[in-house]
């Protein structure tokens, strides 16, 4: 049977997602029951994969990734889809608890 999981942002616990905060935010998720910790990806190139996946493995839970993007990254406009603007991920751990998601533009459509 299919467990549905529930989880909070990380910047519940900390305003920002760096080494110093991320074992904080994970800890804490865990404690509270939460199953997963959504990470934000602001500079994704700067995220300590590995360092992060030894930390939800030491606390037991998962984790999904949000990045919010602007609107000449945005995947569903069609500036986005023009050029290759979506940033490199630092993942490949080949971990399902490990995943990378976006979040699209917050505003009007463009027309």
């Amino acid at each position: 049977m299919m467990k549905n999981l529930l989880g909070i942002h990380a910047l519940v616990w900390a305003g920002s997602w760096n080494e110093a905060d991320r074992e904080k935010e994970i800890e804490n998720t865990a404690a509270c029951g939460y199953d997963l910790i959504e990470i934000p990806l602001l500079e994704p190139g700067t995220v300590d994969v590995a360092a992060t996946v030894k930390l939800l493995e030491k606390y037991q839970i998962e984790a999904v990734t949000s990045l919010g993007l602007s609107r000449e990254t945005d995947i569903s406009s069609v500036r986005g889809r023009a050029g290759n603007h979506f940033p490199t991920l630092p993942f490949g751990t080949g971990l399902a608890t490990f995943t990378a998601s976006g979040y699209w533009v917050i505003g009007p459509c463009p027309g």
